[in-house]
């Protein structure tokens, strides 16, 4: 292994220590707004972290894999850019790729968890709404409404 090679190897695991980091910051901000909104952490979200941590780093693998058939194939010495050599161009823009998304995910979690849970909520009323207690609910809701309108506008 010469010199070169062992160059790209440390910045591509430098790059993959760096996802990781910013996995683990993602997972912690995640588990954080859970708690904050009162939803249990269950173990579908840890296995979706285990997922998205071998997706995100067989991406980064692919791309130095990629890195290294330009180098073994002297494609940069080819086209005169021999200051290329040791540039892992393809798990570079994985990694930039891949830590946008890792921080656009920490910015949304609050927003994200908030509307799941609302949707939740709507689709509870929803599948409720079919029920005789809540067409029973809703009726009552609706005179109570009337009333208050009838006051306001002086309809005693």
């Amino acid at each position: 292994m010469n010199f070169s090679n062992i160059v790209l190897l440390r910045v591509v695991g430098f790059e993959a220590i760096v996802v990781l980091l910013a996995m683990m910051i993602d997972l912690a901000a995640g588990i954080h707004k859970a708690k904050l909104n009162g939803e249990p952490i269950t173990s579908d979200g840890w296995k979706r972290t285990v997922m998205k941590f071998i997706i995100y780093e067989g991406g980064l693998l692919i791309g130095a894999f990629l890195d290294a058939s330009l180098q073994a194939s002297h494609f940069w010495e080819i086209f005169g850019l021999e200051k290329m050599v040791n540039v892992p161009i393809f798990a570079t823009i994985v990694t930039a790729y891949l830590l946008v998304v890792e921080w656009w995910s920490v910015r949304e979690k609050a927003d994200v968890k908030k509307r799941r849970k609302e949707e939740a909520i709507m689709k509870a009323l929803i599948n409720a709404a079919g029920t005789d207690k809540m067409q029973n609910l809703l009726k009552q809701i609706k005179a109570e409404t009337d009333k208050i309108k009838e006051v306001e506008n002086g309809e005693d």
